[in-house]
């Protein structure tokens, strides 16, 4: 919140009134307020509005503080993330929960949905492997004893000198071939809008036709 917004919030929890935008009239009101912030405390508060809301503070440490909490956590994640992409993911792999419980997550919580989700997209029903981490976007940090998350492994053959637009269509095509042809699916694994997976593909057909003999 601006500073410049914070007294008007500072008034309400003072008077217990508001008004509505472009109201003429105030309107009591009787709520607990929650708040919540990632910075340090009384760093960006107005001293005053800092006071007023520290009444009972609850102090969240960082995943990497409780990783023991990491399972619980990653099958809550999971049973939702199967019902948001129609996934079969039944849990994560020994070796993946090992990796996931030494790695320091500096993203918090956040992060670790995140690496989820991509991992039961790629994995689509059965348990989370090495090889359904996201790479190199999930590595494990320089200094700790695991060792770096396993790149996807698939029928793309990499060979000096290839144009980059032959290895652009081949990753799509895999892409496309492990989620059953969800152009959705796809632009959100590859990290990309679906609009601009659809020109992709579009533009590969055209280039394709252009170098085809008697097109």
């Amino acid at each position: 919140m601006p500073p410049s917004t914070q007294p008007k919030l500072l008034r309400v929890l003072e008077d217990l009134k508001v008004r509505r935008l472009g109201g003429k009239h105030e309107i009591a009101v009787d709520a607990r307020i929650l708040a919540a912030t990632s910075h340090q405390l009384g760093t960006h508060l107005r001293e005053e509005l800092y006071y007023r809301l520290s009444v009972f503070q609850i102090e969240v440490p960082p995943l990497r503080d409780h990783k023991e909490d990491i399972p619980p956590i990653a099958e809550v994640m999971l049973r939702n993330l199967n019902r948001k992409h129609s996934t079969r993911v039944t849990g994560v792999d020994a070796e993946v929960m090992d990796l996931l419980q030494r790695y320091d997550w500096p993203g918090n919580v956040r992060e670790l949905r995140n690496v989820l989700e991509r991992a039961a997209i790629m994995a689509g029903e059965g348990t989370i492997r090495l090889a359904n981490l996201p790479s190199p976007a999930f590595a494990v940090n320089p200094g700790s004893h695991s060792a770096p998350a396993s790149v996807y492994e698939g029928p793309i053959m990499l060979q000096p000198g290839q144009p980059l637009t032959k290895l652009e269509e081949a990753y799509i095509k895999l892409t496309l071939d492990h989620v059953r042809g969800n152009r959705k699916l796809a632009a959100e694994m590859l990290g990309i809008s679906l609009r601009t997976l659809q020109n992709r593909i579009a533009g590969l057909r055209e280039e394709a036709k252009a170098t085809t003999p008697g097109s």
